[in-house]
């Protein structure tokens, strides 16, 4: 293991380096303790920027030190009782009562009992019993059981079982059991079926099956039952 100075030095630059400044606050870090602390307040916006990686974690510190903050990057892991939690490279979490918990690369965090997840990169996130999950990047969301979702960038939504979601950017959903979904994007991918109802006031892919509506907020025009009807470019492909 580096000495602390050097550890420190090193990160900053490539902080510099990634984000074109850096706060005064990691300057003033004068212990690892410290510097773990900055790095948990920031975490997102290094880990986001690439000034931050799995990799360098696990050469600055030893996982028993990221453990202490909240911070794995293996191993299954449980946690519950209004606890902050950052799961990155491919660890497995499961999360519950009022949990709120982060999760970067190809990590995997199971989610109830009215836990927040916030997901980016390749996540893969399994939800239910009234949790919330904001999806970002290429991650995946699997929602049931009143799980309420906001769905950005190229994220994947499977969500059932009167599950809520708000879609944005290209993300893609798929819908069943009653859930409703509110689009707010142009380039959203819908999949409904069950008694799920979409409500939409721009341009996306809509596939409508079983007793589900589709309503556009603009227009009023009204879409439902095994009636498929593209109102953008249909080479975008389905779920």
């Amino acid at each position: 293991m580096r000495k602390y100075k050097e550890i420190l030095t090193a990160f900053i630059e490539r902080v510099r380096e990634k984000d074109g400044y850096v706060k005064d606050s990691l300057y003033c870090c004068a212990s690892r303790t410290q510097l773990l602390a900055n790095i948990r307040e920031n975490f997102s916006n290094y880990y986001r920027s690439g000034a931050l990686d799995v990799e360098l974690l696990r050469q600055m510190f030893e996982e028993k030190e990221l453990n202490r903050h909240g911070i794995y990057t293996k191993g299954n892991i449980g946690v519950v009782g209004g606890k902050v939690v950052i799961a990155v490279g491919d660890c497995r979490c499961e999360v519950g009562g009022s949990t709120l918990a982060y999760a970067f690369d190809e990590a995997s965090v199971t989610a109830w009992e009215t836990a927040c997840v916030f997901a980016f990169g390749r996540s893969s996130i399994t939800a239910c019993s009234r949790s919330r999950v904001s999806a970002r990047d290429s991650s995946s969301v699997f929602a049931g059981d009143q799980v309420f979702v906001r769905a950005y960038d190229k994220a994947t939504i499977n969500a059932g079982d009167m599950s809520r979601v708000v879609a944005k950017g290209q993300s893609k959903i798929r819908l069943s059991g009653d859930c409703a979904a509110r689009v707010l994007g142009r380039d959203v991918i819908i999949h409904a079926f069950g008694y799920s109802t979409v409500h939409y006031d721009d341009t996306l892919c809509l596939d409508i099956g079983d007793c589900a509506v589709a309503i556009n907020v603009t227009t009023n025009e009204l879409t439902y039952g095994n009636r498929l009807q593209f109102i953008s470019q249909p080479s975008a492909g389905l779920l």
